[in-house]
């Protein structure tokens, strides 16, 4: 885990904390993000978002998963998480 929260930090940003609480070496800004993660989370146990009820044929899934990524599309997500 450690590794993990190492790599997310950027080199030359790292603050301490003194002995009477103050931060040094710290930044208010949070650095730039190179773009947003707007994801939708699709769920398909027991049918509860797709597909909407079991013994739908392929053409049947294949619709309603189609008109699913149009609607994130037009709400401007990024990204199906399933």
């Amino acid at each position: 885990m450690s590794g993990f929260l190492g790599a997310c930090s950027t080199p030359g940003t790292r603050s301490a904390a003194t002995p009477d609480g103050s931060i040094i070496g710290s930044s208010d800004t949070p650095p730039a993000a190179p773009r947003e993660f707007r994801a939708a989370w699709v769920s398909t146990v027991a049918n509860i978002d797709w597909p909407s009820k079991q013994n739908l044929s392929a053409a049947q899934q294949q619709a309603e998963a189609i008109a699913i990524l149009d609607r994130a599309k037009a709400m401007n997500m990024n990204a199906i998480i399933l």
